[in-house]
C-alpha cells in the first residue's frame, strides 16, 4: 500500500531531528545561506536526502520577508492569447527550471486593472522576477507603459517597448519576408496575405508592413478577416467568401495565412472547389504548430522559434537577478520559414 501523506508540512526541525543536527544547520544547507556554520560534504548530502524524502517545501513567504529568493518567476499571459503563446510557457518552464526557478502564472484579457492586481498579488508571494508575454493592448498601452516603466527584474516578450525594461522581441517580419521571397522564387505572382480585421497590435502591423513592401503588387492582396474567439464556423464561411470573391476571380496563386489553423481551413475550402495545393495555390501557415505536419501535403509555415525566445527571456532574467538592478536591453529573435510540400 502507498505511504500516507501527512497533512502537516515538514519543518526544518523535523529534518534536523532525522539528521541529528540543529535547525540552523539545516537552514544553512537548504537555503544556501552565508554564515559561519561549516558542514561537511557528507553531512550536507545526508540533509538534502532527508529533506527530499520528507518532501520538504520552503516557506516562500518567510523567505520573501527575509529578502531572499523564493525560487519562483511570475509570468503574465492573456487568457485568449494565440496557441503559440501557451507553447511559449512550456519552453519558459523548461528553461526556468534550468536556473532553479518555477513559474507562477497570472492571466487577464484586455483588462489593465486585473493585470495590475495580478502583478501586486505576485509581489506578495515574493516572486524573484516577472516575464510578461501579453502587454500589447493599443487602447491601454500608454497606461501599461506608465505602470511598468523601469520595473526591476521584469522581462517583456514582444512589443511595444516599455521604458527602462528588458525586452525579447520575436522579429515576425523576417518570416513574412522569407515567405514572400520563397513564393516569388517558385514562380508565384499573385500572393495574398490573410490578416486580422481592424488590427492595431504591433505584431500584426509589422507583418503587414513587410508584406506590403515585399509583395509585387504593393500589398494589394492584403485580405482582412475577423478572427473568432470561440467557434470557427463563421471564419470558415468568411474564408469561403474570400476564395469565391478574391482568390478565384483574381487568379491568386499563393496565400499566406494568419496561423496554421487558418491555413488548414483555407486548404479544405480550396479542395472543396477543386483547387489543389500547391499545384493551383501555394499555401503558407504561421507558428509551426504540430498540426502543420498533419496536412497532406505538409504545410510550409513560419516558425517564431519560441524555444529561443524563452531561452533568451530566462537568460535575461538571470542576468537581472545577478545584477540586482534593471539593465535595459533588447534581444531580437528572427522568425524563419520552414519549407515543406505545400509550396
Amino acid at each position: 500500500m502507498p505511504a500516507s501523506v501527512s497533512s502537516h508540512p515538514t519543518k526544518l526541525i523535523d529534518i534536523a531531528r532525522q539528521a541529528g543536527v540543529t535547525p540552523a544547520v539545516v537552514s544553512h544547507v537548504l537555503n544556501n545561506r552565508q554564515s559561519t556554520i561549516r558542514v561537511s560534504a557528507q553531512k550536507r548530502e545526508a540533509i538534502l536526502a532527508i529533506a527530499k524524502k520528507m518532501e520538504y517545501l520552503p516557506d516562500i513567504n518567510a523567505r520573501a520577508l527575509r529578502g531572499g529568493a523564493t525560487g519562483m518567476l511570475g509570468v503574465f499571459i492573456d487568457s485568449q492569447a494565440p496557441q503559440i503563446m501557451f507553447q511559449l510557457i512550456q519552453s519558459l518552464e523548461v528553461h526556468s527550471s534550468g536556473i532553479g526557478k518555477r513559474l507562477l502564472i497570472g492571466e487577464s484579457h484586455e483588462n489593465l486593472e486585473t493585470m495590475i492586481k495580478s502583478f501586486r498579488q505576485m509581489n506578495l508571494y515574493g516572486v524573484d522576477g516577472f516575464i510578461i508575454i501579453s502587454h500589447d493592448y493599443p487602447d491601454m498601452n500608454r497606461e501599461i507603459a506608465d505602470f511598468f516603466a523601469h520595473s526591476p527584474r521584469t522581462v517583456f516578450i514582444g512589443k511595444p517597448f516599455i521604458p527602462g525594461c528588458t525586452h525579447v522581441i520575436p522579429e515576425l517580419g523576417n518570416g513574412i519576408r522569407e515567405a514572400v521571397r520563397h513564393l516569388l522564387e517558385r514562380g508565384r505572382r499573385k500572393i495574398a496575405k490573410i490578416t486580422l480585421k481592424d488590427a492595431k497590435d504591433c505584431d500584426v502591423l509589422e507583418q503587414n508592413e513587410v508584406f506590403v513592401s515585399e509583395s509585387p503588387d504593393g500589398g494589394e492582396l492584403l485580405v482582412p478577416v475577423k478572427y473568432p474567439k470561440v467557434s470557427f464556423d463563421d471564419l470558415r464561411l468568411e474564408l469561403r467568401q474570400v476564395i469565391q470573391d478574391i482568390v478565384v476571380p483574381r487568379k491568386v496563386d499563393a496565400i499566406i495565412a494568419i496561423n496554421d489553423t487558418v491555413a488548414l481551413l483555407i486548404y479544405h475550402e480550396l479542395l472543396r472547389i477543386g483547387l489543389r495545393v500547391p499545384d493551383d495555390v501555394a499555401l503558407v501557415g504561421h507558428d509551426n504548430l504540430p498540426v502543420s505536419q498533419c496536412m497532406l501535403p505538409r504545410l510550409t509555415t513560419i516558425d517564431m522559434d519560441m524555444d529561443k525566445v524563452a531561452a533568451e527571456a530566462v537568460n535575461a532574467m538571470s542576468q537581472l537577478m545577478q545584477n540586482g538592478t534593471a539593465n535595459p536591453a533588447s534581444v531580437f529573435v528572427p522568425s524563419r520559414l520552414v519549407i515543406r510540400e505545400s509550396t
